[in-house]
């Protein structure tokens, strides 16, 4: 897939990707919830 211009990645990194600063109130929601789903 990435011969094709795909670029792989998780969906953890897209979640933070969309944030786009970490001093946003939303960045800190979404890093507690991958916190919480990755200890499970």
């Amino acid at each position: 897939m990435e011969s094709v211009g795909v670029t792989l990645t998780t969906t953890e990194s897209v979640m933070f990707e969309w944030c786009h600063r970490a001093d946003r109130v939303e960045f800190k929601t979404i890093s507690n919830l991958v916190k919480e789903c990755l200890s499970d």
